[in-house]
């Protein structure tokens, strides 16, 4: 968890756009499918992009759910297409991480596969700790979205703002 604050963001984000869970499941499966075919590509070799290239399109997608989050209740037609495309970016950039181990050609599966299966752990237990800080109690009154996921947005815009600024800096 430590090394994935702007994968954590992420999936908080696509929390609050909906805390319903089918919708949130749909959702979390079409990011968990796309970075893990991202991160097997990378990691295997298929596709190598620095870095310094990936960083800060991660950054954007934590901007872009935040500001989609602040300005539309309702799931647009393309939403999963681009959950989608933020999970390749966020594959690659937990390539970079993966790669940094310096891990063998031939002992490659076990490792990523622990890593992968790590990853999703995490977000399972960031989903959680969201449905019980804040969705379980909150979601059906009135002034959850002016209370919870406006402001909780614009953390996420934010941040992802800094990070995108010093990212490209």
């Amino acid at each position: 968890l430590p090394l994935g604050n702007d994968h954590i963001l992420f999936i908080v984000g696509l929390y609050l756009f909906c805390p319903k869970l089918s919708v949130l499941v749909l959702q979390v499966s079409i990011f968990t499918l796309s970075h893990s075919i991202s991160l097997v590509l990378a990691v295997l070799g298929f596709i190598n992009l620095p870095s310094f290239v990936i960083e800060p399109f991660i950054a954007a997608s934590i901007i872009y759910v935040g500001l989609e989050n602040y300005f539309f209740t309702e799931k647009k037609s393309y939403r999963g297409i681009l959950i989608f495309a933020f999970g390749i970016l966020h594959g690659l950039g937990f390539a970079s991480i993966l790669t940094s181990f310096k891990l063998s050609s031939s002992g490659i599966f076990l490792p990523l596969l622990g890593f992968n299966i790590g990853v999703e752990i995490g977000q399972i237990l960031v989903l959680i700790l969201c449905f019980f800080a804040f969705g379980y109690w909150f979601k059906e009154k009135i002034w959850y979205r002016a209370r919870v996921v406006k402001p909780l947005s614009v953390i996420l815009m934010l941040t992802g703002s800094f990070w995108l600024i010093s990212r490209i800096i």
